[in-house]
């Protein structure tokens, strides 16, 4: 077969590019060889190898070209035993006298010649005819070549579009399908592989016979029997990544969405006619081809010789398997799992499809710049959830968020049906472990770029998916983060009735410990551990934190977070920024945020970045509560004598519930003092009413008369500067006695000093007067002169 000659000349490609071309005159041939034993190259110097994957495709056409002749030149001017062919100790000798340079000593060049030809089956040699057929493969292949080497040699990002995806497959199909019928084992792969693995990848050669046998094995789960399934053949490999090229090629429109290769709003109903047979698709490549399970253990064996950390890899956390796909087990995933997964991008892209269909395209979002158009339509979810209050740096109301809430709210759905025990679609019992599955997932991404990082010998993020999980639950923010799910999306919050009965249930923290969670609530978790995540890493591009590096791991100072909290809450939460402002930074900011941010280790005051998403995870609920609790969006909490669920009730029972959350998760202290407070504020009527004027007041202390029934009935509005203020007394009271009197208290944990002597509004806020609020209410409320800061450009 043509193709199969074709194979073994593929190594004769690189090992004759790399022949000298200044003018040599050797000795090439031992005793064996023909009286012509003088060789002379000659040639024009030649351009690097690498230019062959130039972005300038003129360039790189003219580098083929200088190859090409070159590499045929060589074969009239060398003679070896046959005319135009050249043995493998003919090649072995060419590299070893460095005519063919393939290393950095002879040695090494020897052994790439060797097992490039022999892993492409040049056992016997190769031609003329066939070294030209190669070369006219890779000219029919150059493009897709270029992205392989680009994207796997050059990218920080290791990102690729659909089209390059599809194009690589379809390259690296054909140039392995080339190899014959052979079958090699993990060994003999791994043999002929490693001489040409750079001498700085440890790990990389490391882990070689694991990840040869994890190639296998995804060839054999994807594949099935059209494949063999324990060693590594050729021609069947490389012709199953061309039937599967063309099997899916009519659903190209949706990885060309995935990858941001498609304008959803040009193409709309290109998508949506691919995305239509999607899961069919997929439900008809897995049938009748006996696909195997694909062990989790190749994966974890592979990353375990890479050195990713263990046990904290992702696949190494597969207890949760068996509950998203009942097929699977902890050991291995199910073929079946597959089709789950297409079910979920279908649902995805369905979401999406439609919630955009009347969104227009204009000449502020081009076809590569589509995520960032102005969302035009309904999505009841995306509404719920969008608050412009906060984050609007970000994040917008525009495709991107569009995109991302369907995606989430596709995998909630899948969630919601796997963890539902009850067909009611709540999840109460296993909250923990749905919020741990979620991290889990959301970090596979993470876990695949290490990979890749840790093969490249490049710095890896050791903060695994099981260190996301414990900081979580140390932390406590995966109660707090589950209870934001609830509060976070507004919940028909015009319904009275409706709104006590779902807000006494989720925070009424005595009579309710525990709480369920709807597919809502899942959407909702997993957008603000999204959103969690793009504030710390707007957080940490955009603000000189001053990070160091302590062993393989990120660290910034507590005192430096301190510093910044003015300008993070001015950029980030500007209503926040304001009330504080207003009602004094240090005595109520200050405090709060202080006293939940976590303690640094003895000796030090290194924090890492993701201790930053308890400031930010505070802040949303609090801007969530005024959202969810404040009807009329009039900025204050008002008092109603008819409603026994007014606006401060609903702050009261918000406000009680999250602290007791907060002290339960060993966020806030849980003192005597502390615990009589929120008792005072958990009281039926009248000490509602004095608590009612607390809130308005800010402070417990004076209240005197005010709390009278008459008198508390008609208290005054409260403002979420009251609610800050009246917090810090219940989280640390000693600080705002010290801040009231004038003097440095106590201050345990680096950083917290700042809070004292009026030391960050006299250095540290970066306005003294309001922050830029854009959301509609400010603006409706204020006008853009009272949004915007009087030192604003």
């Amino acid at each position: 077969m043509v193709k199969q000659k074709l194979v073994r000349v593929a190594a004769v490609l690189v090992i004759a590019s790399q022949i000298s071309s200044c003018g040599l005159a050797h000795s090439v041939w031992g005793e064996k060889a023909p009286p012509r034993k003088v060789v002379t190259i000659t040639s024009n110097p030649l351009p690097p190898i690498e230019t062959l994957f130039s972005d300038n495709e003129s360039e790189a056409k003219s580098t083929f070209v200088q190859y090409k002749k070159m590499v045929l030149d060589s074969f009239d001017q060398i003679k070896g035993q046959s005319k135009n062919h050249l043995s493998l100790d003919e090649v072995s000798e060419l590299a070893r006298i460095g005519l063919a340079k393939l290393g950095d000593d002879p040695e090494t060049s020897v052994l790439r010649a060797r097992s490039a030809l022999a892993l492409l089956g040049f056992s016997g040699g190769v031609s003329r005819d066939q070294v030209v057929a190669l070369l006219n493969w890779v000219d029919d292949h150059r493009v897709q070549g270029k992205a392989f080497y680009q994207t796997f040699f050059q990218s920080d990002t290791h990102e690729l579009n659909s089209k390059s995806l599809i194009g690589l497959m379809q390259f690296l199909g054909s140039l392995i399908e080339l190899g014959g019928g052979d079958a090699l084992t993990t060994p003999q792969v791994g043999k002929m592989i490693e001489p040409w693995l750079p001498k700085n990848y440890h790990h990389a050669r490391d882990a070689m016979d694991s990840g040869v046998n994890l190639v296998i094995s995804v060839f054999s789960s994807l594949c099935g029997d059209r494949v063999d399934p324990t060693m590594w053949n050729a021609k069947k490999n490389g012709q199953c990544l061309r039937d599967l090229v063309d099997h899916f090629q009519s659903t190209a429109p949706v990885f060309d969405f995935m990858f941001n290769g498609l304008n959803p709003i040009t193409d709309r109903e290109k998508l949506v006619t691919a995305n239509a047979t999607l899961v069919t698709k997929v439900e008809s490549w897995m049938k009748d081809h006996n696909h195997p399970t694909f062990p989790t253990d190749r994966v974890r064996a592979f990353s375990e010789k890479l050195g990713i950390p263990q046990p904290h890899n992702f696949f190494a956390l597969t207890h949760w398997l068996p509950q998203l796909n009942s097929q699977s087990t902890e050991e291995s995933f199910s073929p079946s799992f597959f089709i789950d997964i297409a079910h979920v991008l279908q649902n995805w892209v369905s979401t999406f499809t439609s919630a955009i269909a009347n969104t227009q395209q204009n000449v502020t979002c081009s076809f590569k710049e589509w995520r960032k158009c102005k969302f035009q339509g309904e999505y009841d979810t995306a509404s719920r959830l969008y608050n412009d209050e906060y984050a609007v740096l970000v994040r917008d109301n525009n495709l991107e968020f569009i995109s991302k809430v369907s995606f989430y709210d596709s995998v909630a759905d899948y969630l919601i049906k796997a963890f539902d025990t009850t067909g009611n679609g709540l999840v109460g019992s296993d909250i923990t472990e749905l919020v741990s599955t979620v991290v889990a997932l959301l970090d596979s991404n993470a876990f695949a770029q290490n990979i890749i990082l840790q093969i490249q010998e490049k710095p890896i993020d050791n903060s695994t998916t099981e260190d996301s999980i414990s900081k979580l639950k140390s932390q406590g923010l995966s109660e707090v983060a589950a209870m934001a799910a609830d509060l976070l999306p507004d919940r028909d919050g015009g319904k009275k009735t409706l709104l006590k009965k779902i807000t006494s249930t989720i925070y009424d923290a005595d009579k309710h410990p525990t709480y369920t969670i709807d597919r809502l609530g899942i959407t909702s978790f997993i957008y603000v551990y999204d959103l969690l995540g793009g504030l710390r890493n707007e957080y940490m591009q955009s603000y000189d934190f001053s990070p160091v590096e302590v062993g393989s791991n990120t660290r910034i100072k507590r005192r430096r977070i301190v510093e910044l909290l003015p300008r993070m809450l001015h950029d980030h939460f500007p209503r926040i920024y304001n009330e504080c402002l207003d009602w004094g930074f240090e005595r109520t900011c200050g405090v709060v945020y202080t006293e939940v941010l976590a303690s640094a280790k003895a000796g030090t005051d290194y924090l890492a970045p993701s201790d930053l998403d308890i400031l930010n995870l505070t802040s949303i609920l609090l801007e969530s509560m005024m959202n969810r609790c404040d009807r009329n969006h009039d900025d204050v909490l008002s008092t109603n004598m008819l409603d026994s669920f007014d606006e401060k009730s609903c702050a009261l029972t918000v406000s009680t519930t999250l602290a007791k959350r907060l002290m339960k998760a060993n966020i806030v202290e849980d003192n005597p003092k502390t615990q009589r407070l929120l008792g005072i504020l958990n009281w039926l009527a009248p000490a509602r009413w004095a608590a009612k004027v607390a809130l308005e007041r800010g402070t417990l202390e004076g209240i005197g008369i005010r709390a009278v029934p008459g008198v508390s009935l008609v208290s005054g509005p409260a403002h979420l500067g009251g609610v800050f203020s009246l917090a810090a007394e219940f989280m640390n009271g000693d600080k705002v006695k010290a801040i009231e009197a004038g003097v440095m208290g106590e201050h345990k944990d680096v950083g917290d000093e700042l809070v004292y002597l009026n030391q960050l509004t006299e250095k540290y806020l970066p306005s003294h007067s309001w922050a830029l609020r854009t959301s509609a209410a400010a603006r409706l409320l204020y006008g853009p002169a009272k949004t915007t800061p009087i030192d604003a450009p």
